[in-house]
C-alpha cells in the first residue's frame, strides 16, 4: 500500500494490492458540497429539504475496486472532515489530495504533447501559459523543442554510493542516492539541479538512480509551462440524479475516477441537492432539482471556486442533475465566462470557464432542450457530450410520470428541422453523413447553434440540422449494464474511458474514433461488440 496514514489507518488518498492475489483498490479524496437537510450522508428524505445553513463543504475518501475481483463491501466512503457548516472552498481545495502530487515532476520535459486548435488559440495538454511568456509567444503559436533531460550514466555513477553502501531494494526506507537532471552544464553555465530519491515517497530507493540513465528526451514548448500536478486551477463537478443520497453521489463519482485514473490537477467535487426518495418525483423536479434556491447555491458553489483561483471547470451531470444544470444556466452567466469572450483578441483574460460539459442519460425535456437550453449551454461551454439510450427505462418511467419526450432516451432527435433559409451557405451544401471531416460550428441566423460535422439530413420535407455537440447513443451496449439500463457509466470499460478522453483530452468525438464510430449527424456509437460474441 502507498498512500496517506494517519494514527496507522490509511485515509486515502492510497493505492493498496491484496496479498497474493494482487487485487487492486484506490482511494480518491472527493469534496461533497450540498445544500441538503440531510445531516447523514448516507440518509434521504422523501420529501426534499434544504439546509437551514446554506452550503455545507466537506472531504470524504472513496475507496473502491479497479481491478482483479471487485470486493463487495467497495466502494465505500469515509468522511474525513467538514460537512458541519464550518469549511469553505478553499479549505476543501487544500484538502483534495492526489497521489500525483507526491510525483510532481512538471520541471521534467514531458515526451509528448497533444496540441489541439480550438476556436482563436490553442489547447495543450497539461501545459498553461507562463507567467512571462517569452517574446513572440502567444495562445495561436506554439515552438516546440526538443531537450535531452537523460543524464550521463558516468553521472549517476559518480553519485550513487559503492556497492557496499547501497540499500536492499526491497527496502523502502530513505535513501541518499542523487541524480542530475537536465541539459550538460557545459551547453548553459549552469550547475544542474539535483535529483533527489529522498524526495519520493515509495521511490525503489537505490534502483531510481539507475533508471534516471534511460529517460526518454522530452519536449519544451516555448512560453508554455507543464501544469503543476498540485495546482488548484481545475475542477470537476458531479451532479447526480433523483433519488441519490450524498454517499451514493460520492461513491458513483469515485469509481469513476478511480477506474479511470483522472490526474490530480482536477480537483473533484460532488454538488448534491435535495433529491428525494422513491415517492417523491415530482417533488424532487419542483422543489429539489429546479428550485431557486437549488440553482442559486450551484452558481454560488461555483463562484466560491472561481475565488480561490480555479479557472477551468468541467461539469458532469447525470438523470435529473441535468435539470438542476439547466435551470442554473442563467445564475451561472453571472460567473462563467462566455466561450466567445476572448475568440476575437486570442489572449484569455481571467475568470472561470466552462471547459466541458457531460451529460448522462439527462433525465430533461427534450422541447426544451432543443428550443432554448441548448443555446444558453453553449454559450458557455464549447464542448457538450451526452450518452443517451433508447433502452433506459428509468427516462422511460420519466416520460410516463412527466408526458414529456425525455432528452436521454431519443439520442438520435437533437437537431433542428426548419427552412433552409434560416441558415448560412455552407452547413446547405450536399456532403455524405458518414464524412467525419469538418467539425466547426455554426450560428442560425436566429443566433442558434447547429453543427456542420456532416451535411443537413432530412426527414420528410424540412431538413435536420445537427446541433453542435457529441451524441453517444450507448442502446448496443451490453456489458456490465444493469437492467435498468441507466446508471452504468462508472463501471463500463468504454464509458469510462471515454468521459475521461472527454474531459482531460478535451476531445471530440471525431477525435476519438479508435472507439467511436460515427452513425449520422452528431450521432455516434461505440465500436463495442455485443457481450455474447467469443472467439472459437
Amino acid at each position: 500500500m502507498h498512500g496517506w496514514w494517519e494514527d496507522g489507518l490509511p485515509v486515502g488518498p492510497f493505492r493498496a494490492s491484496e496479498y497474493g492475489s494482487d487485487y487492486v483498490m484506490t482511494s480518491i479524496r472527493i469534496g461533497i458540497v450540498h445544500n441538503r437537510a440531510e445531516v447523514n450522508l448516507k440518509h434521504k428524505f422523501t420529501q426534499p429539504r434544504f439546509s437551514s445553513i446554506g452550503l455545507v463543504w466537506g472531504v470524504v475518501s472513496v475507496e473502491c475496486s479497479v481491478a482483479g475481483h471487485f470486493f463487495r463491501h467497495l466502494p465505500a466512503c469515509e468522511l474525513l472532515g467538514g460537512a458541519d457548516g464550518t469549511k469553505d472552498a478553499g479549505w476543501c481545495l487544500n484538502k483534495l489530495k492526489h497521489l500525483d502530487h507526491e510525483f510532481d515532476e512538471s520541471d521534467t520535459p514531458p515526451p509528448s504533447v497533444v496540441i489541439r486548435a480550438d476556436k482563436g488559440t490553442i489547447f495543450i495538454c497539461d501545459h498553461e501559459q507562463a507567467a512571462q511568456p517569452e517574446p513572440g509567444s502567444s495562445t495561436r503559436t506554439a515552438t516546440i523543442e526538443i531537450v535531452d533531460s537523460r543524464c550521463d550514466v558516468a553521472d549517476c555513477a559518480a553519485v550513487a554510493p559503492p556497492p557496499s553502501s547501497r540499500r536492499d531494494p526491497s527496502n523502502m526506507g530513505p535513501s541518499n542516492i542523487a541524480c542530475s537532471v537536465g541539459a550538460d552544464p557545459s551547453a548553459t553555465g549552469e550547475e544542474r539541479p539535483p535529483y533527489a530519491a529522498d524526495d519520493l515517497v515509495g521511490s525503489f530507493s537505490g534502483q531510481r538512480w539507475a533508471a534516471e540513465a534511460d529517460r526518454p528526451p522530452g519536449l519544451r514548448v516555448h512560453g508554455w509551462r507543464p501544469v503543476r500536478k498540485d495546482s488548484a486551477t481545475e475542477a470537476l463537478v458531479f451532479v447526480p440524479g433523483f433519488n441519490a443520497s450524498a454517499e451514493a453521489a460520492l461513491l458513483a463519482l469515485g469509481q469513476l475516477l478511480g477506474s479511470g485514473d483522472f490526474p490530480g490537477r482536477i480537483r473533484p467535487f460532488v454538488f448534491s441537492w435535495p433529491t428525494g426518495g422513491t415517492f417523491g418525483y415530482y417533488q424532487a423536479v419542483s422543489i429539489g432539482a429546479t428550485s431557486e434556491r437549488t440553482c442559486k447555491d450551484f452558481a454560488e458553489f461555483v463562484a466560491s471556486l472561481r475565488d480561490e483561483g480555479v479557472t477551468q471547470l468541467h461539469v458532469v451531470t447525470h438523470s435529473m442533475g441535468a435539470r438542476t444544470l439547466f435551470s442554473a444556466l442563467p445564475y451561472l452567466r453571472e460567473v462563467v465566462k462566455r466561450v466567445d469572450s476572448d475568440e476575437s483578441s486570442g489572449v484569455q483574460s481571467s475568470g472561470i470557464r466552462m471547459a466541458t460539459c457531460v451529460l448522462i442519460s439527462p433525465d430533461a425535456d427534450q422541447k426544451s432542450f432543443l428550443d432554448h437550453v441548448f443555446d444558453a449551454l453553449r454559450e458557455l461551454c464549447r464542448r457538450i457530450t451526452m450518452y443517451g439510450d433508447e433502452r433506459d427505462w428509468a427516462l422511460f418511467f420519466s416520460e410516463v410520470f412527466t408526458r414529456e419526450r425525455s432528452l436521454g432516451k431519443h439520442p438520435h432527435e437533437l437537431v433542428r428541422r426548419g427552412s433552409t433559409r434560416e441558415v448560412t451557405p455552407p452547413l446547405c451544401m450536399a456532403g455524405s453523413v458518414n464524412s467525419t471531416a469538418g467539425v466547426s460550428n455554426l450560428r442560425t441566423s436566429s443566433g442558434r447553434f447547429v453543427s456542420s460535422s456532416a451535411a443537413s439530413y432530412s426527414s420528410g420535407t424540412a431538413p435536420a440540422l445537427p446541433l453542435d455537440m457529441d451524441v453517444i447513443d450507448t442502446s448496443w451496449m451490453d456489458s456490465n449494464v444493469q437492467a435498468l439500463r441507466h446508471s452504468y457509466f462508472n463501471v463500463n470499460r468504454w464509458l469510462i474511458d471515454d468521459i475521461r478522453d472527454t474531459i482531460v483530452m478535451r476531445s471530440r468525438a471525431h477525435e476519438r474514433t479508435s472507439r467511436l464510430t460515427h452513425r449520422r449527424g452528431n450521432v455516434w456509437s461505440f465500436l463495442a461488440a455485443p457481450r455474447h460474441v467469443v472467439a472459437d
